[in-house]
């Protein structure tokens, strides 16, 4: 098991050397970019200047550490007052072992995951279903996307990716922190909720923007076979995104799919 020594820093007394992290910090940062891990650890982390900036002031999720440059440190004394004691100052070749992108940013932050159990109480407002999706691109595209037409509830099937893989936050450039996020099945989230439920489907109808559908419960399927079969089951209005009469694609990418469908939905 992992033992982590981080050295902080008071922002208002930074001392003229540059602490290194421990061989056993690092190790532990890099073990996250695992799902197991992430699991095991129940952490995840988060990069880049925009997407932390949005964690660190919305504080929907507990930072655990912040590793940040001296400069961003000095940037951002206004946004890390309540973090103070969080901060671990960090130099470019530290960063970049510890680093989860190609291209390393000037901060990351070590946070604790939230609880993913639908037991919680869901509201009254819409619900997004995600059935199997695989690319962590298209997860935090979908994640952001949701985050701008006012979805604040996403529930996701076991064997959708990661919401905290590191390419989903940041893809999601800090909307996980206005999504709710459950997992379970689809068969479990209809006991809960009594919204109907919508799905896209090749034998859909196109949206009528004059027939209320909302609040419902929206499933989009796996980027390559869609809603699965006994999921297709629970739908009560299969619903289709039209094109051209001589289009060639033969599917749209999901991410792309769920926006046009949330823009007919909810624009």
């Amino acid at each position: 098991m992992f033992q982590r020594k981080g050295t902080t820093h008071n922002i208002n007394n930074i001392p003229n050397t540059t602490p290194l992290l421990t061989a056993s910090d690092i190790k532990y940062l890099q073990s996250l970019r695992l799902g197991k891990f992430r699991q095991k650890y129940n952490k995840f982390v988060a990069e880049g200047d925009k997407c932390c900036v949005e964690f660190l002031k919305t504080q929907r999720y507990n930072i655990d550490t912040i590793y940040a440059s001296k400069d961003w440190e000095s940037l951002h004394i206004d946004i890390l007052t309540s973090h103070s004691s969080k901060v671990t100052i960090v130099d470019a070749k530290e960063m970049k072992k510890i680093s989860q992108l190609k291209t390393p940013t000037d901060v990351l932050l070590l946070c604790d995951k939230a609880d993913a159990s639908i037991n919680k109480s869901l509201n009254a407002d819409s619900i997004l279903y995600l059935d199997g999706i695989q690319n962590p691109g298209n997860l935090g595209t979908i994640i952001r996307t949701a985050d701008w037409y006012g979805i604040s509830q996403l529930v996701c099937s076991k064997d959708t990716v990661d919401f905290y893989h590191p390419k989903v936050v940041q893809a999601a450039m800090g909307s996980h922190n206005r999504m709710t996020y459950f997992v379970a099945d689809l068969s479990e989230l209809i006991t809960i909720s009594n919204h109907k439920v919508l799905g896209t489907a090749l034998d859909g109808l196109p949206i009528d923007r004059s027939e209320s559908l909302t609040p419902c419960i929206l499933v989009i399927g796996n980027e390559g076979q869609g809603i699965r079969k006994e999921n297709m089951e629970f739908v009560d209005h299969k619903i289709l995104i039209t094109g051209s009469a001589d289009k060639i694609a033969e599917s749209l990418n999901a991410g792309i799919a769920t926006a046009i469908v949330l823009d007919r939905l909810f624009g």
